[in-house]
């Protein structure tokens, strides 16, 4: 168990190898203490339950954090910018694979379709036209209508059910009648002069007033033929087509103002949108290609080891260097009991002898592993302390004793 935060950088990099729990210390055998004092068994080293109530436990020195990085692809170093005890920050690129000026280029052409088709969308936004083509719409809109009105007017009007009153009929009748005699009487002075010579001024004035009888007449005779008239079959299929297809352009010009009525064809709109969403996709697509041959560190630490170097040809997973967080260090409990844990509980001050450098430092306890694990026969629980104070020296790695304050 490993109470410490796990990274996993995906796809650019990966973590392997994480240190193990126990940090290759061995657990021994607790000791239990009679009521009097005296052990029950000859141990050292192993948590105690001490005589004021608190409990101890053995424990290493572990950073915050700490990971192996791997690229997520295969391919070969083309350089390895850091070195072991560098400084490292995180996001900064330790490692690369060749092939990157490729993709940068696939890269760069990708921005450019997004800066293209984002422009491309923005004009069209900005472009007032389509206010143009919405008053053209409303245009046609108007004139469909009347078309309509029209030709519902002309069917209506040429029904059986809608005829004029007997009064008009009369008079149309009464119309003809008198345009008749007009006519008789214009053709009879006409063909008095009818011999006369082309250019006779008589002769003229009788054929011009004939004519004029003869349009009057006509036009009376039609008066009275629409008033008494009934429309035939086709005449009838025609006014219904002419309904129809008057009605057709109206709707036909309402679907289009009411698609330009709230601003540009949101049809083209939904295009280009698409467009450009389409773009920033590949664009995306091409980035992480690239991304995938940079290693970068997925925190600020300090490089351990380096497992390869430039030239060399690595798989996918295949640890490249290890990274550590050694300016946030903890400790990390390898031996307490499951006798003991019930008196120790997250934010409980300890205090934690460290073996190497003959000092004190003070810690509150972290967290406390749910899960138990098994060392030298015993059953074991990992406990996390945050230092609350580092002493100068000290490094991962080191042994201490743990004395948690206070009992449970």
């Amino acid at each position: 168990m490993n109470a410490r935060v796990a990274w996993v950088i995906v796809p650019v990099l990966m973590l392997v190898g994480c240190r193990g729990s126990s940090g290759g210390n061995q657990a021994l055998p607790t000791v239990v203490l009679e009521s009097n004092g005296a052990p029950q068994a000859e141990a050292t080293g192993a948590p105690q339950a001490l005589t004021s109530g608190g409990v101890s436990a053995s424990g290493v020195v572990i950073p915050a954090q700490e990971a192996q990085l791997a690229f997520a692809v295969a391919g070969q170093i083309d350089r390895v910018t850091v070195g072991v005890g560098d400084n490292v920050q995180a996001g900064q690129t330790l490692a690369r694979l060749s092939g990157g000026e490729a993709l940068q280029a696939a890269v760069s052409e990708s921005d450019l379709s997004v800066l293209k088709a984002q422009q491309a969308l923005d004009d069209f936004t900005s472009d007032p036209s389509w206010k143009m083509a919405l008053a053209q719409a409303q245009s046609d809109l108007a004139a469909a209508k009347d078309e309509l009105r029209v030709a519902t007017y002309d069917r209506t009007v040429n029904q059986p059910g809608y005829r004029a009153s007997t009064l008009t009929v009369e008079s149309a009748e009464a119309k003809l009648v008198l345009a008749k005699q007009a006519l008789d009487r214009a053709k009879s002075d006409y063909d008095h002069h009818a011999n006369d010579p082309s250019d006779d001024p008589r002769r003229a004035a009788a054929l011009a007033e004939y004519a004029n009888a003869q349009t009057a007449y006509n036009s009376a005779l039609r008066t009275v033929n629409w008033y008494k008239g009934h429309p035939t079959e086709l005449q009838q299929s025609q006014l219904d087509a002419a309904v129809a297809v008057a009605q057709a352009k109206v709707d036909e010009a309402q679907q289009r103002v009411d698609k330009l009525q709230n601003g540009p064809d949101p049809d083209q709109a939904a295009l280009l949108n698409g467009q450009l969403a389409s773009a920033k996709d590949q664009a995306a697509a091409a980035r992480a290609q690239l991304n995938q041959l940079e290693l970068k560190a997925p925190f600020a630490g300090t490089v351990g080891t380096l497992l390869a170097r430039a030239g060399e040809w690595v798989s996918p997973g295949q640890g490249v260097m290890a990274i550590a967080d050694l300016g946030h260090l903890r400790v990390e409990t390898t031996d307490l009991s499951e006798r003991d844990v019930p008196a120790v509980h997250v934010g409980q001050s300890a205090s934690v002898s460290i073996k190497a450098l003959n000092t004190t430092a003070q810690a509150t306890v972290r967290d406390i592993s749910p899960l138990a694990d098994t060392l030298g026969g015993d059953v074991v629980y990992q406990t996390t302390l945050d230092l609350t104070s580092v002493p100068d020296g000290l490094r991962p790695g080191m042994s201490v004793d743990v004395e948690f304050l206070g009992g449970g």
